[in-house]
């Protein structure tokens, strides 16, 4: 039986940090000692961030860091029936010290907002009147890199473990730092036997996909020597026939023990992304019985499947199932505060996702609720995951061993996710101790440990590590107002990971922050100037990677898929889920079939096919119209081609004299043997590209971490 303890809850900021002094974990506390006579318990009516529920505005004002300065105190009082026998007490999420007493109990302490923790509290959990106290706190870090103070948002030393806090470049807040008891607190009777971890689900795959040999590892703790029988069914999901299953008994100790199974699938049903099938997923349905009584049920989902990476000094591609994947992704990061997060949020956001023609998500320097897992499992999305580690961390080894755990925590958590194909495990490391010494050699060794086989990014911007090979670039950008997105023509990466142009939400999202429309000033009657630009930024970089398929480029990243926080702004769609002018750049160049113009920033190149599906169009027909601003045809072609699965196709060069004083269209159109449309690209004033936006990126509200462009601050 499990209670889930949603209500009851209240909290109290301990200001002067006097809580285990005056006892305010024991029934007998005196609510008075904190305030002259004033009850100080707030109820609240929901576990999330405590911002979320207490501030005004919780992405920025007055007053946001008082959140941080000193812990918090949360209280309920609860009954649980047959509570006086073996219980266990979970919390989902925590947000970043927790200390827990129950019943006047000291029962234990976790660090970290990522993952789970549970408590063992046989023996102190009462069927009536139970109290549950937990002390939490997330402070400012205060520590800054020697030389680097002037440079406190990139330099500050995070002790925590944590990528939700302390950013720059205006995509987390400024005064943000996520606190609070965030997710669900249960409390479960049970047999006096349960899991202690997520089950372990690793598989072998044959070369020819024709058999999958399956090892899942249960951890197990009991509370008295037990002889049981278990089963293990497995069936594909959606399906009520067995595919497989397996059958014994063992002898359970009182305390920690593993059960260790062997199956076999025969030709089985491969997990894929949404463009090449079906992403198929096995549930694996574990029962323990003894003398007919069930002791414990367990089901998980595993997907079953083969990725490979190919990295080296000259290229970086991934292999899904025998057939290179060229990778269509965006950085996603819906929420600075996790907890505002839901399931139809995520449905949303994948559905805009496949719109766009992504097959993958970067989940960057944090982790998400299961259910976003869960659902890019069903959905076909592949998703590279980042530790918290980002930018500079404490170098001691003692910091590192602290990381690595966490780091091991998540690990085992989202491991059986056939949708996780990679682990970013630095980001943007400003040491390079942290690649050689620690943490990052440490974090390689526990992965070889506890997910051997699966891809990894030691480093990521280092595209000349051997570990890593992965590229950032905000050229025209972030880089500055001297850059140019044209500017890398002619230029090669193995495998982006981060390229993206914030740009403002439309005025119907922002006019709800009237804040933020006011620092805008001028900006806000422009706002279609800035959407322009990013509009035609992503639209060049997506098709300059993708011209670059497998020559050497393995896929490219979008930063930022949606916007973070009213503040942050790098998002194709915001927060209301209305898409920007980037957007409309995804739906016309990064489908997986795209007809496009290769054009440096003044000429046509060529024109070419790029073709991600594993389907084949024989005897297709590539038409080319081009016409000047005067209604003058300068290019009406019709070609037939044959486009191969999974390849990239040079159609045709493009060379005709560009008239400075004229604008051009480009009108492409890619149809099937039957004359059916399949594919079609635009370009408007194709060669008068917009200058980079003024100002940007160096005009920004110190206090909102707001882009202000060329606003008058």
């Amino acid at each position: 039986m499990i209670v889930n303890l949603k209500k009851g809850w209240s909290v109290i900021q301990d200001v002067f940090e006097l809580g285990e002094i005056h006892g305010i974990y024991k029934r007998n506390f005196d609510p008075t000692l904190f305030g002259l006579g004033i009850e100080p318990w707030h109820p609240i009516e929901r576990l999330e961030h405590l911002q979320l529920t207490l501030a005004a505005n919780p992405y920025y004002g007055f007053g946001l860091r008082q959140f941080n300065t000193s812990p918090w105190w949360y209280r309920n009082q609860f009954d649980v029936q047959g509570g006086d026998g073996y219980a266990t007490l979970t919390f989902k999420g925590v947000d970043y010290y927790a200390d827990v007493w129950l019943n006047e109990t000291y029962i234990g302490s976790h660090e970290g907002y990522q993952n789970p923790f549970t408590f063992d509290v046989s023996g102190i959990l009462k069927e009536k009147d139970n109290l549950l106290v937990v002390k939490v706190s997330a402070p400012w870090e205060t520590d800054v890199m020697a030389g680097q103070e002037h440079d406190r948002g990139l330099f500050v030393l995070r002790n925590q473990v944590k990528g939700t806090y302390e950013h720059n470049d205006t995509f987390i807040p400024r005064d943000v730092n996520p606190i609070g008891i965030w997710n669900d607190v249960e409390v479960e009777v049970h047999s006096g036997i349960r899991m202690m971890e997520t089950p372990w689900i690793p598989y072998e795959l044959e070369n020819d996909y024709k058999k999958a040999i399956i090892r899942p590892t249960y951890q197990l703790f009991c509370h008295y020597d037990k002889e049981v029988e278990y089963s293990i069914t497995v069936r594909l999901e959606g399906d009520v026939r067995q595919v497989a299953r397996v059958n014994g008994k063992m002898c359970l100790k009182e305390g920690e023990n593993e059960l260790r199974a062997e199956l076999e699938i025969m030709n089985p049903q491969l997990w894929t992304v949404w463009e090449r099938g079906y992403p198929y997923r096995y549930s694996f349905e574990l029962q323990l019985v003894s003398n007919g009584t069930v002791l414990l049920e367990d089901t998980h989902s595993v997907g079953i499947r083969k990725i490979e990476l190919v990295r080296n000094e000259k290229e970086m591609y991934f292999v899904l199932n025998g057939e290179k994947l060229y990778l269509r992704g965006a950085t996603y990061f819906p929420d600075v505060y996790v907890s505002a997060n839901f399931t139809d949020l995520y449905r949303r956001d994948i559905s805009n996702a496949k719109l766009c023609g992504l097959n993958s998500w970067r989940i960057h320097v944090h982790t998400e609720k299961e259910e976003l897992y869960d659902l890019c499992d069903r959905e076909g999305i592949l998703l590279i995951q980042d530790s918290d580690f980002n930018w500079i961390h404490p170098i001691e080894e003692e910091w590192s061993e602290k990381a690595v755990e966490i780091f091991a925590e998540t690990i085992k958590r989202l491991r059986n996710h056939p949708s996780l194909f990679c682990w970013v495990l630095l980001n943007e490391p400003r040491l390079d101790i942290y690649l050689t010494e620690r943490p990052g050699p440490q974090m390689i060794g526990t992965l070889n440990i506890l997910d051997p086989g699966r891809a990894f990014i030691l480093s990521s911007w280092s595209e000349n590590e051997p570990m890593s090979g992965d590229s950032h670039n905000y050229t025209g950008s972030l880089i500055g107002v001297h850059t140019h997105y044209t500017d890398i023509f002619n230029t090669t990466e193995k495998f982006n990971t981060e390229f993206g142009m914030d740009a403002t939400p439309v005025f119907a999202s922002l006019r709800k922050e009237p804040e933020l429309v006011e620092i805008l000033g001028d900006v806000v009657d422009e706002i279609d100037k800035i959407h322009y630009y990013q509009y035609r930024y992503i639209k060049y970089f997506v098709e300059h990677y993708r011209l670059m398929k497998f020559a050497p480029c393995g896929g490219h990243y979008q930063f930022l898929f949606t916007d973070t926080a009213p503040t942050s702004q790098f998002g194709l769609y915001d927060r209301q889920g209305i898409p920007k002018g980037g957007q409309c750049a995804l739906l016309e160049s990064n489908q997986p079939l795209a007809v496009i113009m290769e054009h440096g920033k003044e000429k046509p190149v060529a024109v070419w096919v790029i073709n991600d599906l594993l389907k084949s169009f024989e005897n297709a027909t590539i038409e080319i119209l081009i016409w000047d601003d005067q209604e003058n045809v300068v290019m009406d072609q019709s070609l037939k081609i044959n486009v191969k699965k999974n390849d990239r196709i040079l159609v045709s060069s493009l060379d005709f004299e560009v008239k400075e004083e004229r604008d051009y269209t480009v009108y492409l159109r890619l149809l099937d043997a039957d004359g059916k449309l399949l594919i079609e690209n635009r370009y408007e004033s194709a060669f008068r590209h917009p200058e980079h936006i003024k100002e940007h990126p160096h005009r920004a509200h110190n206090g909102l971490a707001l882009r202000t462009y060329w606003a008058k601050l």
